[in-house]
């Protein structure tokens, strides 16, 4: 019989060490991990909550109490008042919230902006999902990146603008694509997008890249035609009295322009106007001409960039929904605050350096805005102007890093769950 070879137990002894001091680092890590996610959840809560109770709000607040308290007593919000730019699907909703206030007693600012709280808490867990989906083990803190940010929690704790809202069915939708061996119907992808484009347009070109994505060829055009017809008919109950304020209000409803991004080319044509008056040439009319023609080449873009995304590029759906929004900010001409919520939705999940450059910028500027909470007294229009392109810069240079990036192949993907 061969004799059993025996080792030396010492031998053991250095492996056996690495195994008992491995356990502890895991432990370590998933401590530090813990206390991560309590600080983020802390934060994200206690800032949102600390706003909502001590600030009334914004001239948008005022203006969902105006329209609250028409369709309350029934009336046609498109016909009394102007201060409602979009589909009836928001009135809705903040009917639904009047109701709430009056039934528990609350401040009806409070009911409002503790449920979009909640939309944010329901995208910090998507977008964990997908991140998770993604890179392995990054999903709380993707989750925490979104709850956590600073422009999330003033946009929805001061602002109670609603983009979020809109962005919710959006992220869901990649969510469902995201899942391992998903086989999403494509109806739950074309519902969901309608869905988001009801609630606000500005989804428009999310949607778009959404519906580039899951419908090939034509039948993207179809899906898309097919949303803007539901879009429309969702204002038949109005018509006809408030025809012109659907046309006015909605339909051909302009953000603010003349100070951010391209938007600052009619500033600068007066700004030459005044600065050089020996040349003869009619400014004023140049400048209402770029003006008006600003939003052919933004269009353009918007529309042409899926096709970027997907053919050139080779991004997959998270990532191309990421570029979008990133594009959408870095391409607008005109803007509100709240539309600096929607990249960092989408780039939670793609976490980068300039995702964290963008956050810093941009929560700077909101924090001292005028129509936030103004902390420092509030800018100038002229340190304002200079402020929010110094935000348009780093979103083009995120744009051009989110395009340039390596794209994430299925072998590098992992199923592990948040």
């Amino acid at each position: 019989m061969r004799k059993a070879i025996q080792r030396d137990p010492r031998q053991t002894l250095p492996s056996l060490r690495i195994q008992a001091n491995a356990q502890p680092s895991i432990n370590s890590r998933g401590k530090r991990l813990a206390l991560l996610i309590l600080a983020a959840l802390l934060v994200g809560l206690l800032g949102r909550f600390y706003l909502i109770l001590n600030y009334v709000g914004d001239y948008d607040y005022y203006s969902f109490d105006i329209v609250a308290g028409i369709m309350l007593r029934g009336g046609n919000i498109y016909a009394e008042t102007a201060r409602y730019n979009y589909s009836p699907v928001w009135a809705y909703v903040l009917l639904g919230l009047t109701h709430v206030t009056t039934t528990f007693h609350v401040p009806y600012q409070v009911v409002i902006r503790t449920f979009l709280t909640t939309v944010d808490l329901a995208i910090a867990v998507l977008v964990g999902y997908i991140a998770s989906v993604i890179v392995p083990g990054r999903g709380w803190l993707s989750f925490a990146a979104y709850w956590a940010n600073p422009v999330t929690i003033l946009l929805t704790g001061y602002h109670g603008q609603f983009e979020n809202l809109a962005m919710l069915p959006l992220v869901g939708a990649v969510a469902l694509v995201s899942r391992p061996k998903a086989d999403t119907p494509e109806t739950a992808i074309w519902a969901l997008g309608t869905l988001a484009l009801l609630v606000k347009q500005i989804s428009v070109f999310a949607v778009w890249m959404l519906f580039v994505y899951t419908f090939r060829g034509r039948r993207s055009f179809l899906a898309m035609g097919l949303s803007g017809v539901v879009f429309l008919a969702s204002f038949l109950p109005f018509l006809p009295g408030g025809l012109n304020g659907i046309i006015q209000n909605v339909l051909l409803y302009q953000s603010a322009v003349g100070v951010y991004g391209f938007g600052l080319l009619p500033r600068i044509v007066v700004w030459l106007a005044n600065y050089l008056p020996h040349l003869s040439f009619d400014w004023p009319r140049l400048a209402l001409e770029i003006l008006k023609y600003l939003i052919v080449p933004f269009v353009a873009f918007m529309a042409l960039l899926p096709y970027a995304a997907r053919n050139k590029a080779r991004k997959s759906l998270p990532e191309a929904m990421c570029l979008s929004a990133v594009g959408l900010l870095a391409a607008v001409y005109g803007f509100g605050e709240q539309y600096f919520s929607i990249p960092v939705i989408f780039g939670s999940y793609a976490l980068s350096v300039p995702y964290a450059l963008y956050t810093l910028v941009t929560g700077l500027m909101i924090l001292n805005s005028p129509v936030n909470v103004a902390l420092f007294g509030g800018w100038g229009l002229h340190p304002f102007i200079i402020v929010v392109n110094v935000v348009w810069l780093c979103t083009v240079g995120w744009f051009v890093f989110e395009l340039r990036r390596s794209p994430v192949t299925a072998s590098r993907q992992d199923t592990t769950a948040i």
